[in-house]
């Protein structure tokens, strides 16, 4: 009887080690949260000058701290950049055959970057809903795209004067050459966005941000978030968007979403 008594005491003290186990688990998901080893999420950002998508790579290095590499590509447009139609009622995709367009714009600039940087917990969501407060800081490089812009532009006869019985000519900026494309009097519309890959240029750079992240999900391995901040890039000349008044430095503030997921 002492042995049978005793064996079921020491199967008692087998047990209790895993269920006081999950307990702990349990207690810490609901309670504390959980700590992930890595997570991603897909991102988009309208900024003040632009948009973005791309991705985020989240590493953790403890429960409130992790690394951050980012990536991500999007369009930055000049300050003073204004779109128009000699034709409204084809609305802003000109589906009457006049697109809308960009005076004096002659290059349309697209832009990747790759930063890595620091994310840090401040606030953690509640026990069963809440929101998740981060703050972050990234930096890193930057490669921009230059890509001719071109319009349609009415052609002129032998005597100067314009010739409405021939079909508009896409024309890209030259500088030095009067061919129509800064005659606001002459311009169409815009050509589209199929034309200009022959003009293509490069433009190194560097870039960086901080933000705010606000993580709604009630989940705690999945990333639903708001978040918003301010980006900087600054190139090593100016980037030649407009036919004047360039700038080699694009500064604004953003907002975005992100929706990922995290693991183990």
């Amino acid at each position: 009887m002492a042995s049978l008594f005793s064996g079921a005491i020491y199967a008692q003290e087998e047990e209790a080690p895993e269920e006081n186990k999950r307990e702990v688990i349990r207690t810490y998901r609901e309670n504390i949260g959980v700590t992930y080893d890595k997570s991603w999420a897909f991102t988009f950002k309208y900024r003040t000058d632009g948009w973005q998508i791309g991705a985020d790579y989240n590493k953790t290095i403890n429960y409130f701290k992790s690394s951050v590499f980012q990536f991500d590509i999007g369009e930055l447009k000049h300050f003073k950049q204004t779109r128009q139609s000699k034709d409204p009622s084809g609305g802003i995709f000109g589906f009457n055959g006049i697109r809308p367009f960009v005076y004096g714009k002659q290059n349309s600039f697209y832009v990747a970057h790759a930063n890595y940087g620091r994310r840090h917990l401040l606030a953690e969501r509640a026990r069963k809903n809440g929101v998740m407060v981060q703050f972050q800081y990234t930096g890193g490089i930057s490669l921009g795209i230059l890509k001719g812009y071109y319009l349609d532009i009415i052609p002129l006869q032998d005597d100067g004067s314009v010739d409405l019985d021939r079909p508009p000519v896409e024309t890209g900026y030259v500088e030095g050459s009067d061919n129509g494309f800064t005659n606001f009097n002459r311009i169409v519309g815009y050509s589209g966005f199929a034309k200009g890959f022959g003009d293509l240029g490069f433009q190194p750079g560097l870039n960086a941000n901080i933000s705010f992240q606000f993580d709604w999900s009630n989940q705690d391995s999945f990333i639903k978030a708001l978040e918003g901040g301010f980006h900087a890039d600054v190139y090593f000349w100016n980037v030649p968007i407009m036919v004047s008044n360039n700038r080699f430095y694009f500064m604004s503030v953003y907002v975005g979403i992100l929706l990922g997921k995290k693991k183990n």
